[in-house]
């Protein structure tokens, strides 16, 4: 039920499991931090669509990570 404080990029992004797509390889992110000399807990959330034989199935998954200076 939470949901993030921020989205970025605004609207949604498509992978497609039909095509090569280099993206879904590598992932990053570059949060604008305050203060780089702290620590902080970033939160980063998938969410999408999953193909099963009784149709679509809505899929959420997260990843926690801290960032030390």
């Amino acid at each position: 039920m939470e949901k993030p404080t921020e989205r970025f990029p605004d609207g949604d992004i498509i992978f497609s499991p039909d095509k090569y797509m280099p993206i879904v390889q590598v992932v990053g992110a570059f949060p604008d931090l305050p203060d780089i000399n702290q620590k902080y807990k970033l939160r980063i959330y998938v969410t999408g669509e999953m193909k099963t034989e009784e149709g679509n199935q809505d899929v959420v998954a997260y990843v926690d990570v801290q960032l030390t200076p």
